[in-house]
């Protein structure tokens, strides 16, 4: 049996300066495959021309985030950006929110639609006399109800003499080119100039990914062995936020081994200990009974307690790893119900929120005194992931694109669960 580095860390056995495998999207991390840079290209040139309409599709976790944050990163003078991350919004929801993004502050008693469309054309010929235009990016647009596609088509219309002044991208997974088809949208596909779609990595493409990921956080020299570059292609399917997940794991088994090399037995033992790995591939969620999560939750609790006392006790971190990969097996093995027949298991319920009030702040902490992130508006929802002291957190988009956690008021919203 190897000795043991005791060592979770994977960053100080490595060398590592940063993390290579982070799943949150980093513009420094950008992989330029043929087509991220030419969807990077074609769509920063749209948006220095000025087209009305432009797509981006993918499916998810091929790197849509990361691309839409470094177009607004390089968005030339004179932009100005409306940002929506939960666009299953009626007309008026969505008008609101985005004349918010714009912080221009609508009566309460003027909420109808007509009025929220004379308010966005004001903002928009006030932009116009600064120099500016509205690029407004909607992300998740397949969720998108057709009347709001179809206001979206009206909004378009907004222009002087010489110059459109607004402009949208669509972001959203392969579903949106079945929504764009719709008969009822015939008008608004017409308009759409630029239509760029993210497709997974090749084997190769993945390699490359992987060696690039790795010199940019500092090391050249870690091997990939051949079986593992299979391995790793076949169970990821060539999807970059899979490929990040069972990279980071595979270098923690490397690092518990005292091994520079990736080998396709890492790349096993790694898929083995991430519960439900393929749930993002596959878009497929199991259920997962009580006993079974508190048996991965206890043997997280476990490797972490090892490790500490783990110069003490001469306890080998890679015996726990192994432990922890028999305790996912054994609760993927309870996850799955008994029975004679095939049957298609439930999907693991998401609990949301949906606003009540015409307008809510969005904190960064829970409490009034704490900054506001972003405001949401009547009819918007969010994922909800914690409560604490009556305020709920939620997961938001900040006005930069970046995924983050906020708060809201538990009595401006109410809760509702989405499949």
């Amino acid at each position: 049996m190897m000795a043991s580095h005791h060592s979770l860390d994977y960053l100080d056995f490595f060398g590592f300066d940063e993390p290579p495998f982070r799943l949150s999207p980093d513009p420094d991390f950008f992989f330029h495959t043929r087509p991220h840079l030419a969807a990077k290209e074609v769509l920063e040139y749209g948006i220095r021309r000025g087209d009305g309409f432009m797509v981006l599709m993918g499916t998810a976790g091929t790197g849509k985030s990361l691309l839409l944050r470094i177009l607004i990163q390089n968005l030339p003078p004179g932009k100005k950006t409306a940002i929506i991350v939960t666009p299953a919004l009626d007309p008026q929801s969505l008008l609101r929110m985005v004349l918010d993004e714009l912080e221009v502050v609508v009566a309460d008693g003027k909420q109808d639609l007509g009025v929220l469309v004379k308010e966005f054309e004001k903002a928009l010929l006030l932009l116009a006399e600064q120099g500016c235009e509205l690029l407004i990016i909607i992300d998740e647009a397949q969720n998108l109800p057709l009347e709001t596609l179809e206001q979206l088509r009206l909004l378009s219309n907004i222009e002087t003499s010489s110059r459109k002044l607004v402009q949208i991208l669509l972001a959203g997974q392969p579903e949106l080119k079945e929504l764009l088809g719709s008969p009822r949208l015939f008008q608004l596909s017409q308009r759409i100039s630029i239509t760029e779609e993210l497709r997974p990595l090749t084997r190769k493409e993945t390699g490359q990914y992987i060696t690039f990921r790795l010199s940019r956080a500092g090391r050249t020299d870690i091997t990939l062995g051949r079986s593992a570059l299979g391995r790793i292609h076949a169970r990821t399917s060539g999807i970059p936020r899979l490929i990040n997940r069972i990279m980071d794991r595979a270098l923690l088994i490397a690092a518990s081994e005292g091994s520079h090399t990736i080998t396709g037995r890492h790349i096993t033992r790694a898929d083995k200990t991430l519960p439900d790995f393929t749930r993002d591939r596959t878009r497929v969620r199991l259920p997962l009974p009580g006993p079974a999560l508190f048996t991965i939750a206890a043997l997280i609790l476990l490797i972490l307690g090892l490790y500490k006392f783990s110069n003490f006790s001469g306890i080998m971190v890679q015996d726990v790893i192994s432990a922890l990969s028999q305790g996912v097996q054994k609760a993927s093995t309870e996850m799955v119900p008994q029975q004679k027949t095939a049957t298609v298991p439930a999907t693991a319920p998401i609990e949301r929120v949906r606003i009540t009030v015409d307008k809510a702040l969005i904190r960064q902490a829970p409490g009034t005194s704490h900054p506001r992130i972003t405001t949401g508006v009547r009819g918007q929802e969010f994922e909800l992931v914690g409560e604490k002291d009556g305020w709920f957190a939620i997961r938001v988009f900040d006005p930069a694109g970046h995924q983050t956690t906020g708060w809201i008021k538990g009595e401006l919203v109410t809760r509702t669960e989405k499949r």
